[in-house]
């Protein structure tokens, strides 16, 4: 296994939160500290690594199931839906960049400067709701929205899923379905199917994205979820949460 002592830093996705994280979700600020700390406070957390995604890190010293977004909470904020993590890395990976699955090295997180308040994508029905982690295969341009460098469906094993009624738990974890139910919910779920391509595409994942908006309002209501303003997005390296 090759360990790799520096990183190379994508700058050149800028994706919107609107589309994959609910609806209010904007799209913030590139991070304006040195990225170097990417590489320091993570580093004793797992390793660097060169994979054919790319360069990126992968976390050690966790559960054979573990998976991005699964240890923590949802927080409704200025920003949306905010993913607050339990874990010491969760300021970077769960804020920054996208996360892809190597046959090989397992979970990597692929660095990015831009901050958002969870990159996921989700699929709901009545009575359970689920998240993924964005791969790095997902560009937001300007002028047309979310665009796909390739056609992409998140494998089952990438779906966290729990009961509607349990969103807004201390932990989710606690509530996640257990793995060999989740093809069952993802087939009975809906969400946006993203194709590699035009404007059209966008135009499809941004309905999708308001349907979903309107159904996380609901929940939220339903569920009694406070405004928390304690986020705010980072504009320096010292500003992690």
């Amino acid at each position: 296994m090759k360990r790799i002592m520096g990183f190379l830093l994508a700058v050149t996705l800028l994706l919107l939160g609107a589309a994959f994280t609910p609806a209010s979700a904007k799209p913030h600020d590139e991070f304006s500290g040195n990225v170097g700390i990417f590489y320091r406070t993570l580093s004793p957390y797992g390793e660097w690594v060169n994979a054919d995604i790319g360069f990126g890190w992968r976390p050690l010293n966790v559960g054979h199931h573990w998976r991005p977004y699964l240890h923590g909470r949802w927080a409704w904020t200025d920003y949306g839906w905010y993913w607050v993590s339990e874990e010491p890395f969760g300021w970077a990976t769960f804020h920054y960049g996208r996360w892809f699955y190597d046959d090989y090295y397992g979970w990597i997180w692929i660095p990015d400067r831009v901050w958002g308040p969870a990159w996921v994508e989700w699929r709901y029905d009545d009575d359970y709701i689920g998240w993924a982690p964005l791969p790095p295969y997902a560009q937001f341009v300007v002028e047309v929205g979310l665009r796909w460098s390739t056609h992409w469906a998140a494998p089952v094993h990438y779906w966290n899923f729990l009961p509607c009624r349990r969103f807004n738990s201390v932990n989710v974890a606690d509530h996640i379905v257990p793995v060999e139910r989740t093809r069952r919910i993802f087939g009975n779920t809906r969400g946006a199917d993203h194709a590699a391509g035009g404007e059209e595409d966008a135009g499809d994942d941004l309905l999708a994205a308001r349907d979903l908006g309107a159904h996380l309002l609901d929940l939220r209501r339903e569920r009694g979820v406070v405004l928390d303003r304690r986020v705010r997005a980072p504009v320096t390296e010292h500003d992690r949460e």
